[in-house]
């Protein structure tokens, strides 16, 4: 248990911060990027998501998924408005921070 939380607090906490972020994000700027008419959107991964590191087996789950997120919304079939639409995926290594 770090920062006080509970196992299924620290769970939420941190599915709420990796995924339900960026996939939220993605809906509220869809009318935003297709008004753009050309857009990027770039999600922030992590090497813990594809190699085992220190963070712990929950942070390296949810960057996994976050590069799934991303691969789901990059592979998209073409709709209208969103033909012009880019994404890409930052997969960086240690960060120094207190949630690791």
């Amino acid at each position: 248990m770090r920062g006080g939380r509970d196992p299924w607090q620290e769970f939420q906490f941190i599915f709420a911060t990796n995924i339900e972020s960026a996939y939220h994000m993605c809906q509220l700027m869809h009318p935003l990027l297709k008004a753009a008419g050309s857009s990027s959107i770039v999600f922030n991964s992590s090497v813990a998501g594809v190699v085992a590191i220190r963070s712990g087996t929950l942070y390296s789950a949810t960057k996994g998924a976050c590069a799934s997120v991303y691969r789901c919304v990059y592979r998209r079939p073409p709709r209208k408005g969103w033909d012009r639409f880019r994404a890409s995926v930052e997969t960086t290594g240690d960060v120094d921070s207190h949630h690791l």
